[in-house]
């Protein structure tokens, strides 16, 4: 079973590369990069198509107003960053890879990570960190919607709490 999925897939990606891709001339391949990730299922028919390069980080509370930020990033060519620049939202920046950062006040602020590698690749990602702020409420809110008509929607909220309670008031922003 295990080699019959490996072969179809396989297959099924040199169609799609002849069909997709542009034509190389005789006597010369293109790579297609394809990446198994465990972030996919963690399954061998779980692949990701991947962009030239990739970058993405995270943050750990140092104290209230203080974060420190790792940087991840990811090549198809398997080249190494080189540069980083960083935008904290709040008019500072950094160029280290994994730079520490203190806020002047609690808020959110949307952070910005820019990276280059060695052959040129640049990938920017911006995500929202809140700094100094209480912990969230242990709850979850959600919604779906349903087509009434060509024209209309049914919105549904749905709201859990940890600790039982009831949602007491909703705001919707159309």
């Amino acid at each position: 079973m295990k080699k019959t999925l490996i072969f179809s897939l396989f297959i099924l990606l040199t169609n799609w590369m002849q069909a997709a891709a542009p034509k190389a001339p005789a006597g010369h391949h293109f790579k297609v990069p394809i990446a198994a990730s465990p972030s996919y299922g963690n399954h061998p028919s779980a692949f990701k198509l991947l962009t030239d390069c990739e970058a993405s980080f995270e943050t750990a509370e140092i104290d209230s107003l203080s974060l420190q930020f790792t940087s991840y990033f990811e090549a198809i060519d398997s080249a190494a960053a080189v540069s980083w620049l960083w935008d904290f939202g709040d008019g500072n920046t950094s160029d280290e890879e994994n730079p520490a950062h203190t806020y002047d006040t609690a808020g959110i602020y949307e952070v910005t990570l820019t990276i280059v590698s060695a052959t040129g690749c640049e990938a920017t990602v911006t995500e929202h960190v809140c700094v100094g702020l209480p912990p969230a409420p242990a709850c979850e809110a959600s919604f779906e919607t349903a087509e009434i008509d060509s024209l209309s929607l049914q919105f549904t909220s749905y709201f859990e709490a940890i600790d039982s309670a009831a949602a007491v008031s909703w705001l919707w922003d159309f």
